[in-house]
């Protein structure tokens, strides 16, 4: 029962380090995925917040440049310009800003179209577009962008970006719009290299699209933002976000960003399979190797635990066995059991004695074990010669060494 014990305490502590040595490797592993995977998120957030940021700026810059120029326009306009000079300095805005502007146009009060930078136009009716009733119906002055809209004149949508004129007396006296090309924004989206389901997009607080793409495709300016996320848009000036957009149900990295001084916001997304592709591609082959290793440290493990059973079992057999011959020789009557080592300079010495030696030489085994000649000087002088020699044959043909002498002891 014991030496079945002892055999099973090892087998099981080696199999115990090798579970845990798998354990340890697999547990290292997955932190090491995870802290890439967590840097790879992180990376992404990053490069999506600096598009956001840079994609920003580039349209604040676009909305101000229009800004001022539609300003200029109502200077001259209020202080009296002709038409022919109006017409020539929105042809010169308009080609300072090629793909911006599809047209620059002077309606007057009724809601007629009288100015464009066109050479020749069509003559249209803009009084009942929703930009003419604002100015007409309010005396503020700030630029207001209002939904993208079709055109009557060009037949093209556009975004509507407008003036207040009014005269002398401070009433009403037309509007001074730029329509706006929203190619002109898709454009500046489409270089924004992020794959091929990525996403890019203007939108502003009501949830209508401007301009963008989603995917290899242009978004319809029939789309709009859900409700949701535009809550959660103009509650943060800027956040990033891991959500499945409700364009295409894509599972996007993305980040929103406010146009300043706009109640308008761009956003910019990378799908999140896409761009951890790359990084689960490693996973996989990382989880094959990972596999491979443990099955074959598995093995091992095995092999080495049955080796170590079969050692095990040998020495508790040995053991037993030296055992067994120790009572043997103790109680061997009239003898003694012993082992002896002879070294090639003649030196004797003992490493075994059974207890019989006391009997038959007169001294203990640790006597004899500390001085082996207590034993030989006992050799009778007539039969130390044909002891020696006797032992020497068998030393060197490694024979039985089998052979009677007299003794003589310490007691006579």
């Amino acid at each position: 029962m014991k030496k079945a014990t002892l055999i099973s305490h090892s087998g099981r502590l080696i199999g115990w380090f090798g579970f845990l040595v798998i354990l340890a490797t697999w547990i290292f592993t997955l932190l090491t995925a995870h802290e890439n995977l967590r840097h790879e998120l992180h990376r992404a957030e990053q490069e999506t917040d600096t598009l956001a940021i840079i994609l920003e700026r580039h349209i604040h810059e676009a909305f101000s440049r229009v800004e001022t120029s539609l300003v200029t326009l109502r200077i001259l306009c209020e202080s009296g310009g002709g038409r022919n000079e109006i017409h020539r300095h929105m042809n010169s805005i308009a080609g300072s800003s090629p793909g911006l502007f599809n047209l620059l146009s002077h309606i007057d009060d009724k809601g007629n179209v009288t100015v464009t930078d066109k050479p020749v136009f069509r003559q249209t009716f803009s009084g009942d577009r929703p930009f003419f009733i604002h100015h007409r119906d309010n005396t503020s002055s700030n630029l207001l962008i209002g939904n993208p809209i079709l055109g009557r004149v060009t037949g093209k949508w556009y975004i509507p970006a407008s003036l207040r004129l009014q005269n002398a007396e401070g009433r009403f006296a037309g509007v001074l719009l730029a329509s706006l090309n929203p190619e002109y924004f898709s454009i500046i989206f489409e270089e924004v290299t992020l794959g091929k389901n990525s996403l890019a997009c203007l939108a502003d607080f009501d949830g209508i699209i401007y301009s963008g793409y989603s995917g290899m495709s242009n978004l319809g300016l029939d789309k709009r933002i859900p409700p949701d996320i535009l809550a959660d848009t103009m509650k943060r000036r800027h956040r990033t976000s891991f959500t499945a957009t409700s364009f295409d149900g894509v599972k996007r990295i993305q980040t929103l960003a406010h146009i300043r001084n706009r109640p308008m916001f761009i956003t910019v997304g990378v799908s999140h399979d896409e761009y951890l592709e790359p990084l689960y591609e490693r996973y996989l082959h990382l989880t094959g190797i990972l596999l491979l290793f443990s099955i074959i440290l598995a093995i091992f493990v095995h092999q080495l635990r049955k080796a170590t059973r079969i050692r095990d079992a040998v020495e508790q057999d040995l053991r037993a066995s030296e055992s067994r011959l120790r009572e043997t020789g103790n109680n061997l009557p009239g003898g003694m059991i012993y082992q002896l080592i002879l070294t090639k300079a003649g030196q004797r010495s003992f490493v075994y004695l059974s207890t019989g030696s006391q009997a038959l030489h007169g001294h203990s085994p640790e006597e004899i074990l500390s001085d082996a000649s207590l034993v030989y000087r006992q050799i009778h002088p007539a039969d130390s010669s044909r002891f020696a020699g006797e032992e020497g044959r068998c030393l060197e043909r490694l024979s039985t060494f089998d052979i009677e002498v007299r003794i003589v002891t310490e007691s006579g």
